[in-house]
């Protein structure tokens, strides 16, 4: 297997924050849908996957780690691949609740707790007057999937959680933050899902008007 193989994805649905954009690596979730969020686009289909997101996200550089490890072998590349998808619904049942004002995420917030206590624990280093916290990983996979964990939960503690929102889309589902004034904004991406939901209407309402 050549885990350098490019992944056949090109993956959008970036949003800044690292923990969101993993959630996005999905297309099409039915959201409430007879209680199934399951999605039925994966873009995390093959280790390949999971490595170029990785990458793609720039996840060291973003999270300021310096990534001293060369690429995990095909075990480990497998193992993370199923622990990235199985992060990313944890998160995604915290984020949504979240977004929608109302709990139904405590089996996902434990499950998150539990993985936070295997994490190796932080120290304080400092450069000068600045200190940071800081944790020392033992892989790629272990990094890969603590940096993911320390993101979620910067955002979960931060103010701009209040601005976690929903891609109002019929079956999108994508995850970003409003920054807009007058937090008003509705698509994951306008030039996307808001010209395709429009059409959408458009065409809807000369259907009616027809009848």
């Amino acid at each position: 297997m050549n885990l350098e193989q490019a992944s056949k994805y090109r993956f959008c649905g970036d949003t800044g924050v690292v923990s969101l954009s993993l959630c996005n690596t999905v297309d099409d979730r039915p959201l409430f849908e007879e209680g199934n969020n399951t999605p039925r686009g994966d873009h995390l289909e093959d280790v390949s996957d999971a490595l170029d997101w990785v990458k793609h996200v720039r996840l060291f550089e973003q999270k300021k780690a310096v990534s001293k490890f060369g690429l995990p072998s095909v075990r480990e590349a497998r193992l993370l691949l199923d622990e990235l998808r199985a992060l990313r619904e944890l998160l995604f049942g915290i984020y949504l609740g979240v977004a929608h004002s109302h709990q139904g995420a405590e089996s996902n917030l434990h499950a998150v707790n539990e993985l936070l206590k295997k994490l190796p624990p932080q120290t304080l280093e400092s450069n000068g007057a600045v200190f940071t916290l800081v944790r020392t990983f033992s892989s790629f996979r272990a990094a890969t999937l603590g940096l993911l964990l320390d993101d979620a939960v910067e955002l979960l503690m931060s103010e701009r959680l209040k601005r976690l929102r929903v891609c109002a889309a019929q079956g999108c589902g994508w995850l970003f933050l409003d920054m807009s004034k007058n937090g008003s904004r509705r698509w994951c991406e306008m030039g996307d899902c808001g010209n395709r939901e429009k059409a959408r209407r458009f065409y809807q309402k000369q259907k009616k008007s027809g009848a």
